[in-house]
């Protein structure tokens, strides 16, 4: 997939009602992180959970094994950091490698494991699983 291209299952923004959640199609989101900085934000993308990866991408990122090590595009996700007090699911990877819609505050400078991906939602809850 083309990183300058939206996907085309993008969402609108919602931001006509004062005081409601705003919801961010994760790409605006990615591009333009200084305009949500510490805000309450809604996106939706693919799930990865895996050893110290917790990330929402655009498009299902595919396990690429070179030389025995995985690879995935850290660059392009979104570091997801649950409010495990609020997770309603059996496991974290239940929901792996599914759409999912999040919840939460997004913050550019909680930048997730090693500090690897652009920025995180943190206080994050799953509002939806497709």
């Amino acid at each position: 997939m083309n990183s300058c291209n939206p996907p085309s299952h993008a969402m609108k923004a919602n931001t006509s009602m004062p005081g409601f959640l705003t919801t961010i199609p994760l790409y605006d989101l990615l591009s333009n992180k200084a305009l949500y900085h510490k805000k309450m934000i809604q996106t939706e993308g693919y799930y990865l959970q895996a050893f110290e990866i917790s990330a929402l991408y655009h498009e299902f990122q595919i396990d690429v094994w070179n030389d025995n090590k995985k690879h995935y595009d850290f660059g392009n996700g979104l570091w997801i950091d649950f409010d495990h007090k609020k997770f309603k699911y059996p496991s974290y990877e239940s929901v792996q490698k599914r759409i999912i819609t999040v919840k939460g505050i997004f913050d550019t400078t909680e930048t997730g494991h090693m500090g690897i991906y652009v920025a995180g939602l943190t206080r994050a809850e799953v509002v939806a699983i497709r």
